[in-house]
């Protein structure tokens, strides 16, 4: 299918296009979009980049899709050897902000997975309003615990308002527990199991949800993740060398999906 770009504009591993009904975002950092200081610049300037593009009206935000170009991955999280060598500005200046915008954002976001997405990917997903998965391939899991991460506070504040059903966030976050496409809908992580037409149905449905009442009704909703977020504890980091120099091979599946 040819779908219509009406605008786009790349910055390194991610490409931002505004398309005729939705915008979307596309990450592209071979080989699994692991979640790097520029991937994540790069989510930062194609917020940016969709803000110039629309103004200051937020009625005229069409509905956000965000998925990746590698086959395989939606991501497979952050790149911690990177990440080891400056945590405080990985985290604070750069992964931070760009899951806030994605709470803030004035318009639906939707999350499509088309692969794997762990640990750092899992969170990014689930930063969207909504989200499809791949039902053909990938699983979802938050495999810190397994390998030895301790999650920073402002990572669980996003699972704790996106996740409200307890015995779930302890398979999740204290179990490492892996869903595929079907068993994350069954137990409420994304909304459905399907293709990226899918994604872009939804976001037709969406198209006229876009104002500034959008906006502000998530930063009521998510305010606590927010505030986290935009105020991370001074100890942001400091519990790196526990993991810093663990071998970051995520287990592997051991269906092919």
């Amino acid at each position: 299918m040819i779908r219509q770009v009406i605008k786009s504009k790349s910055f390194g591993v991610v490409k931002a296009e505004v398309r005729k009904g939705y915008d979307i975002i596309l990450m592209n950092n071979a080989p699994e979009n692991r979640l790097e200081p520029e991937l994540y610049q790069g989510l930062l300037n194609s917020f940016s980049f969709f803000e110039e593009v629309h103004g200051d009206n937020q009625n005229c935000y069409p509905p956000l899709i965000t998925t990746s170009e590698i086959t395989k991955f939606f991501s497979n999280g952050l790149n911690l050897e990177v990440l080891a060598k400056d945590p405080v500005n990985f985290l604070n200046n750069l992964a931070f902000p760009a899951m806030k915008r994605y709470l803030e954002y004035p318009a639906p976001t939707i999350a499509y997975i088309n692969g794997h997405a762990y640990a750092g990917g899992f969170l990014l997903a689930i930063c969207s309003d909504y989200a499809i998965m791949n039902p053909k391939k990938g699983f979802m899991c938050m495999n810190e615990i397994i390998f030895g991460a301790p999650l920073e506070v402002p990572f669980a504040s996003i699972l704790l308002d996106k996740i409200s059903d307890r015995k779930l966030l302890r398979r999740i976050m204290l179990e490492g527990e892996r869903f595929t496409a079907q068993q994350a809908a069954e137990v409420g992580i994304i909304d459905s199991p399907g293709d990226f037409e899918d994604a872009e149905k939804l976001a037709e449905k969406l198209k006229t949800a876009g104002k500034p009442a959008y906006g502000l009704t998530k930063k009521a909703i998510y305010r606590d993740s927010i505030h986290a977020l935009s105020n991370p504890p001074n100890t942001v980091g400091s519990n790196l060398n526990i993991f810093a120099l663990v071998d970051q091979t995520k287990p592997k599946p051991k269906n092919k999906l």
